[in-house]
Order: C-alpha cells, then structure tokens, then sequence
C-alpha cells in the first residue's frame, strides 16, 4: 500500500489506561467519525459488521483460546485525513470491548501495523508511519521475530532463576499479567493486594493478586535486572499455547510496562525497544 502522505496520529490515553486514536470510518450513510483501539496483542484487525465495503466471505476468528465466526471484508477508514483500505475480520459491535468515553469502531492489530510500517512510541503518545531506517544507536532492543513467527504479535523473553518466561507486548492490557502456573517457578517474588483486571482485547476480566517479580531482560545491548508488578489470576491462568507455536505464553506485558519503559515499537524495523534502556 502506498500513501501520498504518512500516517500520523496521536496515542489517546483512556481513562482505564488503553490506548485509542481517533479516524473517520465509511459507513453506508457516508463517513463518520470513530475511535480505534490500538492493540499489539492482537494479530487481526478487527471493525464492526456495517463498516465493510465488501463482504468477501465467512471466516473464523482465531485467539488466545477461544475462537470466533466472523466474515472477512474490505473497510475504509481514514486517519490524519489519509485514506486507507485493508481487509479484516468483522464482527457485531458487542464482540468488541467497550471503552469508557469513547465509540470504538474496530481493534487495529499487528496485521495493519505491518503492512502500513508503524511506529508506536509510548514515550511520546504517537502512531505514525516509518519510511527509512534508523541509523542511530537504539538501546534495550529487541527484535520481533521472536513473536511473529510463532503468535504473529511481538513477545518479550524474561529471565528468573535460569528459567525463559515469555510475554505479549500487549497494549490491550492496562496491566502485567502472569499465569498462575508460571509464578510457581518464580523466585523472590514479593505478595501485594488483590484487585480486578481486564484484557480489552479479550473482552475478559478477572479477580487477581497482584506480586512484585524480578526478572533478568536480555536484549541485543546487554542484560539488566527489572522488578515488575505482575497480576495471577485468582481462577484459571494456565500458559497458552497455540498449535505449532515455539513456546508457552507466561502472560503479558501490557501498559504499565510500555509506559514505565518509554517503549517504541518499530513494525518498518521489526524491533522494539526502551527510551530508557530500560532503568528502573
């Protein structure tokens, strides 16, 4: 796909810590303004039946352990006033997460980044589209690969007690989350309250308890020691693991990681990285 001009918009923060940007989609009665959630931890875009175009035929929808009937279709949607076309999955509006202040139209996941070579910086609150590479010294950096060939999202590989733990960078989560059979591995972990979290690209919610984790983060500058708050769900929280996949899923770091470490993640590059280096 290409563009008379680039993609760029602003990150909006919500009130319950997603991200979201603002667009314009089509509709039947013309276009109409919306809001989009921005959400790494999914693979497919996702928009709402009555914004397609064209209907090109059923399809099913598959997630992190549940699977959904949907009908794939071509959508119009602009943002910062450039038009784009994609295919995606579409499903009735109440499959999608309801975001507090705002109408959302569709979930942009990795598919769209990809295709459209975007960067999202979380330390500036920006989406926009990279058209040249970087040539300077990038710090704390990870390359997507790890993710994309196995879930088709980026995963991070943390370290505790000489075990491989692996997490969804996941914009669609406000917070960190570890399975309950994962934290049995873990050492030195420190036990604080009990609280509710919510995955919006699951529309899934849980009772959790929230710990303190060190963990060792290797990337391709070096390795360094990170404490996180990780919640465990109080019922179920097994790992994950899709057919044919590398490895297990431990969890996923969601929002309070991005915005913690001023995270880039670079879709024209295929890395990701921390404008911190990831400092405590």
């Amino acid at each position: 796909m290409k563009y008379r001009e680039s993609v760029k918009a602003r990150l909006i923060e919500t009130e319950e810590g997603f991200y979201v940007i603002a667009g314009t989609i089509r509709k039947e009665s013309g276009m109409s303004s919306s809001y989009f959630l921005v959400d790494t931890g999914a693979s497919n875009s996702i928009f709402i039946a009555d914004v397609a175009t064209h209907i090109l035929g059923k399809s099913l929808l598959v997630g992190l352990g549940r699977t959904i009937h949907s009908y794939t279709g071509m959508v119009s949607l602009s943002i910062s006033n450039v038009r784009v076309m994609m295919e995606a999955h579409l499903v009735e509006r109440s499959m999608l997460p309801s975001i507090k202040g705002y109408a959302i139209s569709g979930i942009l996941g990795s598919d769209f980044f990809l295709s459209n070579k975007v960067v999202l910086d979380f330390s500036t609150s920006e989406l926009y589209q990279q058209t040249s590479q970087r040539s300077d010294t990038i710090y704390g950096c990870f390359p997507m690969s790890l993710g994309m060939e196995s879930y088709k999202v980026p995963m991070l590989m943390l370290e505790n007690a000489g075990g491989c733990f692996f997490f969804i960078v996941d914009s669609g989560s406000d917070i960190n989350i570890i399975s309950a059979n994962s934290l049995e591995r873990i050492q030195d972990v420190t036990k604080e309250g009990s609280e509710s979290f919510c995955i919006q690209s699951l529309a899934a919610c849980s009772q959790s308890v929230e710990y303190i984790i060190p963990f060792q983060i290797h990337s391709l500058t070096g390795r360094q020691q990170i404490m996180e708050r990780f919640a465990c769900p109080v019922t179920g929280g097994k790992d994950v693991k899709c057919q044919d996949a590398l490895f297990d899923i431990n969890g996923v770091v969601g929002n309070a990681f991005l915005r913690k470490h001023k995270m880039v993640l670079d879709y024209h590059q295929k890395l990701f990285y921390s404008m911190t280096g990831f400092g405590c």
